[in-house]
């Protein structure tokens, strides 16, 4: 199972059809849409493709790019990076293992991930139900403004970690004393 909103994107180095070694934190500072391909049912690698391709626009690599890994070496051998859009060699499994899209029996759980300027996970969807992320993607706001307050340092803010009905509580709490 992928992770869920909230919690944070597991940090990795892969190697990609540009780089040896990509380390995925440095993705950070923009959104991310990252997509885990099956390797075992192609019939739905070519209608997510297909998607992400109508969408490449708006990966612009400074708002917004997209993270594709595959695990299957004919579609990796395909792969090219470019702008915006970067491709994970994932022959091993072993990033597919550690977001959970690839379990310990080799059962596959493909999707997307969409995650926050800081690699938080915002929102998942299955593999064929991609329509309302991609639909989101339009309306995210710049990278700078994504916890929906002024973030200045040293103060740590972690959006979304927590529901919105468990922080009326808390704050009612607090307002209480």
């Amino acid at each position: 199972m992928l992770p869920s909103p909230g919690e944070p994107a597991p940090w990795f180095t892969a190697p990609t059809p540009s780089q040896p070694e990509f380390a995925f934190d440095t993705a950070a500072g923009r959104f991310v849409l990252m997509v885990f391909l099956p390797a075992v049912d192609p019939a739905m690698v070519g209608p997510a493709l297909t998607q992400l391709a109508k969408s490449m626009p708006i990966f612009d690599e400074s708002r917004l790019c997209a993270v594709v890994v595959v695990s299957d070496p004919p579609t990796a051998q395909t792969a090219r990076d470019m702008r915006g859009l970067r491709w994970i060699l994932d022959l091993d499994g072993r990033i597919s293992r550690l977001y959970g899209a690839l379990d310990a029996e080799g059962v596959e759980s493909p999707g997307w991930l969409l995650l926050d300027p800081g690699l938080r996970v915002m929102a998942t969807a299955p593999l064929p139900e991609a329509d309302a992320l991609f639909q989101r993607l339009a309306s995210l706001p710049a990278p700078g403004d994504h916890a929906g307050v002024p973030i200045h340092a040293p103060v740590l803010i972690a959006p979304r970690v927590f529901s919105a009905d468990l922080c009326a509580r808390l704050i009612a709490f607090h307002e209480a004393d």
